[in-house]
């Protein structure tokens, strides 16, 4: 099967998932595709993954919109696109080149189904569904769906549009079915598969040990979306509870400064530590050094940093926000606490510091629920089944 992978970046530090499924499937023998608008220069990254290794891997990008060279470039390859793409207005012109551009490339390297990797982005190409030869596919992960349609004009009938037009739509988790089904997604073109994770990666090389300072990780881009400002205000109170701890966040974003100023506001400069974009092989090691998983979310579909924290043995405190309580049972493998409730948050992170055992056996039965329910395996299995399906192969 020939496989197109419609993505932003690749490869990406946050998407992992989308590197995971196209090596996988790399690996099961089909020919895949992955069309991306920006490429990665990071070298770490492409020696991390070594696509060089799988000669049925072809990485196209289609980053024409980036420049005036890009353009100009394109005026001179390809006159003809240029051409059907005259207008006046010089956005527009842009708009037109990129999508008649886009058309050559998805014809030269046509797959038998297209898979985009957001929402978000298939809809910026949607005036090119008509022209695929193959089937097409969405998937709906989290912000695009409960996010924009809030707070951007004309999201929900672009949706719709969409959801009109794709062959099949992927859903991270259940809640993110049911939030689609409300903006007009067909319940026949839907199916879920939840995230998954590398588990021979992400193992503790060491057993679960109780230490002196007990340290807490989150992970995640720093938007709003990630619950940041209320786990700050989570933490500020677990300080008057229990000060011996750290709170170690792993990520970057746009919100850093936002947090960097709460934090020293607060008083929390010398518990509370901003660790910037860490390597893959970097966040390993730490979540080995942790003792509790945090995720103060307001927004999620389903949160990969908890699947690979759970993995690696660490008792998760979660929101319940999106799916999560699709991966987590509450006090059975980790601990659910409703959106906001930054003092139910601070209970659960206190009753854990000073609860070695129940820190424990949490992360021991978290381990258990990622190998029995969310392994790469099932994952590449539904997503080939869905593929199969659609193509008739």
């Amino acid at each position: 099967m020939r496989i197109g992978i419609v993505v932003a970046e690749f490869p990406s530090y946050s998407e992992t998932f989308f590197a995971n499924k196209v090596i996988g499937l790399c690996e099961r023998g089909h020919d895949v595709v992955v069309f991306r608008s920006v490429r990665n220069t990071d070298k770490i990254l492409e020696d991390i993954y070594r696509f060089s290794n799988y000669p049925n891997l072809q990485i196209v990008t289609l980053d024409l919109r980036q420049s005036v060279s890009g353009i100009i470039k394109t005026i001179l390859n390809y006159p003809i696109a240029w051409i059907k793409s005259f207008d006046t207005d010089l956005s527009v012109i842009k708009k037109k080149v990129f999508d008649n551009l886009c058309k050559i490339y998805f014809k030269k390297h046509a797959c038998e189904v297209y898979h985009f990797g957001y929402s978000g982005l298939a809809i910026s190409y949607l005036s090119l569904f008509d022209s695929l030869k193959g089937k097409t596919m969405v998937s709906c992960l989290g912000t695009a769906e409960k996010v924009k349609p809030v707070s951007e004009l004309n999201r929900i009938d672009k949706l719709k549009m969409l959801f009109d037009k794709t062959d099949s739509i992927h859903c991270v988790s259940s809640n993110m079915a049911e939030t689609i089904k409300k903006f007009g997604a067909p319940v026949n073109k839907m199916y879920i598969n939840r995230p998954a994770i590398d588990t021979g990666f992400f193992s503790p090389k060491n057993e679960y040990k109780q230490r002196e300072k007990i340290q807490i990780l989150s992970i995640g881009r720093l938007v709003f979306q990630k619950g940041f400002l209320i786990g700050i205000l989570a933490i500020q109170d677990l300080k008057k509870q229990f000060p011996g701890f750290t709170w170690k966040i792993v990520g970057e974003g746009p919100g850093r400064e936002e947090l960097f100023f709460h934090i020293h506001n607060l008083g929390l400069a010398d518990h509370v530590e901003l660790m910037g974009k860490k390597t893959k092989d970097d966040v390993v090691e730490i979540y080995s050094q942790s003792d509790i998983f945090f995720l103060p979310s307001v927004c999620e579909g389903i949160a990969n940093v908890v699947l690979e924290a759970m993995a690696m043995h660490l008792p998760v405190v979660s929101s319940m926000s999106g799916g999560m309580d699709e991966a987590i049972t509450h006090e059975v493998d980790g601990i659910l606490v409703e959106n906001y409730n930054r003092s139910l948050m601070t209970k659960h992170l206190y009753d854990l510091c000073n609860n070695f055992e129940k820190r424990k056996r949490l992360g021991a039965e978290a381990k258990k629920t990622i190998e029995e329910k969310f392994s790469l395996k099932r994952y590449i299995d539904v997503f080939e089944s869905e593929y199969v399906k659609l193509t008739g192969n």
